[in-house]
């Protein structure tokens, strides 16, 4: 007597069903997922930068690009350039203002300054604000540009 079919009527069945449960999820999945990403495109956007906001090209990094170009053509060779950068909220955009400031002017010696006025005597005589001014009582500014300026050491 030959051996009976291995996929009768029920195992086909449950093939199809398990299939047809293995679609439903994947597009439940793809829905969430989708749901989120457009939750997030609606959500207002915080004042903390994404790392997306500082890739090659995005506004801040060509604002910032600009200013540093300018102030690069003021300040004598050589001369090292202390970097103020905007006003840092907590997970702001210090960080990336002062890699982007170090990769735009890889000539220069850039000195952090979150606070000018603690920055040693020697250190820079020229200081470059993006987009925030140091204590004028420190310093006198030599440039202004459209997203920052220049200033010199008093």
């Amino acid at each position: 007597m030959p051996d009976p079919p291995l996929g009768g009527p029920i195992s086909r069945r449950i093939g199809k069903l398990a299939l047809f449960a293995l679609l439903i999820w994947a597009v439940a999945a793809s829905v969430a997922a989708l749901r989120q990403v457009w939750r997030e495109q609606d959500r207002p956007r915080r004042n903390t930068p994404l790392v997306s906001r500082w890739l090659p090209g995005s506004v801040q990094a060509l604002a910032l690009a600009a200013t540093l170009e300018a102030a690069d053509r003021r300040v004598p060779p050589g001369e090292p350039l202390a970097f103020q950068p905007s006003a840092d909220r907590e997970g702001g955009p210090a960080l990336f203002e002062m890699l982007w400031a170090s990769y735009l002017l890889p000539a220069r010696d850039i000195v952090p300054a979150e606070r000018p006025a603690d920055l040693p005597a020697g250190t820079a005589r020229f200081l470059v604000s993006f987009r925030s001014a140091p204590d004028p009582v420190h310093y006198r500014l030599v440039a202004r540009f459209a997203d920052g300026a220049l200033w010199a050491r008093r």
